[in-house]
């Protein structure tokens, strides 16, 4: 009886450390995951909530670094202009230091642009340091 015990203790210890080991996965794959949602939807605040305090942002009419809050005004004009019709992620990446990026595909009534985000950890937070919609 001792032993079975033991044996249940030691395997919710190992449990634990599984959930505890994936959660930070989880998040990452999660904000990935919201991008996609928000950036399909056209929705500007939801984007720019994880923008840097300044953010290289650039669209087929404007280039520039700019604060967050402008940022977030240039991108709400951009949905306007652009409506999306279908975002998709083409491929993900990242670096040793932890720079994370993805580069995929929006599709609007006019036609297509490549999008550029890449994403650094800042204070624990995974934060866009740039976001680009281009022409192929």
């Amino acid at each position: 009886m001792k032993q079975l015990r033991s044996f249940m203790h030691m395997k919710s210890i190992i449990v634990f450390c599984v959930v505890a080991v994936s959660i930070p996965f989880i998040a990452k794959a999660d904000l990935f995951d919201q991008l996609v949602i928000a950036i399909k939807a056209g929705d500007s605040k939801q984007v720019s909530q994880y923008f840097n305090k300044t953010i290289d942002f650039a669209t087929p009419t404007l280039s520039d670094v700019y604060s967050k809050a402008q940022a977030e005004i240039l991108l709400k004009d951009f949905f306007v202009s652009y409506p999306p019709k279908a975002f998709t992620i083409q491929h993900r990446g990242s670096s040793a230091q932890g720079t994370k990026y993805i580069i995929g595909k929006y599709d609007y009534d006019k036609g297509s642009l490549r999008v550029y985000i890449l994403i650094k950890e800042q204070n624990g937070q995974q934060l866009i340091q740039e976001l680009h919609f281009e022409k192929e």
